[in-house]
Formats: C-alpha cells, structure tokens, sequence
C-alpha cells in the first residue's frame, strides 16, 4: 500500500488512458487490489455513487466457476 501512495502520480500517469478526464463525470470506473477492500483512483462518477450510499459499502467479489470439459 506504501508503494501505491509513494508513486500515486506516476500511476495515475500510467492509468490516464482507462481513466479519460473527459469521460470521469460518465464512467463508473476505479482500481481495486485483489483480496483487499481498497480501491483507488476512481473517476468522478464512482465517487458520487458511494457518496450517496447511505450504508456502509464494501465492494465485494463475486467468483463465478463455470468448468465445461473439452
């Protein structure tokens, strides 16, 4: 997590293409770690919506397995 604060311009660099400036009041769009509840750089749309959520929210993965035999 360090890491990720210590180089937050130089990711947000990195991520400018998946995250247009032009495009953050309309896309709903952040960056989540795996196995961790902690997102990071969202786009303005994302953040109104959990702004607006009067309950605690807590993103949450869904695994879904489909095993089909060749």
């Amino acid at each position: 997590m360090d890491l990720i604060f210590e180089n937050e311009t130089s990711i947000q660099h990195l991520l400018a293409d998946l995250f247009p400036t032009a495009l953050t009041n309309n896309e709903i769009k952040a960056i989540t770690i795996p196995y961790l509840n902690f997102t990071y750089n969202y786009t303005e749309r994302f953040k109104k919506i959990i702004e607006d959520v009067s309950t605690l929210f807590e993103i949450m993965e869904r695994i879904i397995t489909n095993i089909k035999k060749l």
